[in-house]
């Protein structure tokens, strides 16, 4: 997740926004975890893709959410909001003042124990238990 975050400092230190994407990061563009993963951050307006970047990239691949909560469809979520109302996800012409990675570990991670999270730019959170 820290890399991830690292990847979204840099592109807002390039773009002074960060990436309009929204959705689930490492799995495919309809939801299909194995096909046409969402895996390369470039530094296009949405960031997150499964093209080949063109330019800048800020990380490929973007870590697929391992098993077994791969296809809980309420973790490892991607969310920008913008500046003209914040409690909206960014869409296209808004400029994409800060983001949300929600995510769930199944287990403890270093000093993180099982719970839900909430990645942002201010850091990582708890959110709950799992």
């Amino acid at each position: 997740m820290k890399q991830i975050q690292t990847g979204l400092e840099a592109y807002l230190n390039d773009k002074s926004e960060y990436p309009g994407f929204q959705g689930d990061l490492g799995v495919g563009a309809a939801g299909a975890r194995t096909t046409n993963p969402i895996n390369k951050f470039c530094d296009t307006d949405d960031g997150f893709q499964n093209a080949n970047c063109v330019g800048t990239t800020y990380m490929n691949p973007v870590p697929a959410n391992p098993r077994p909560g791969k296809d809980d469809p309420d973790q490892y979520k991607y969310a920008s909001k913008d500046d003209a109302t914040p409690a909206k996800d960014c869409v296209a012409n808004k400029t994409c003042v800060t983001y949300t990675i929600v995510f769930k570990l199944e287990s403890g991670s270093g000093t993180f124990t099982k719970g839900t999270y909430q990645a942002n730019e201010n850091g990582i959170v708890r959110t709950g238990d799992y």
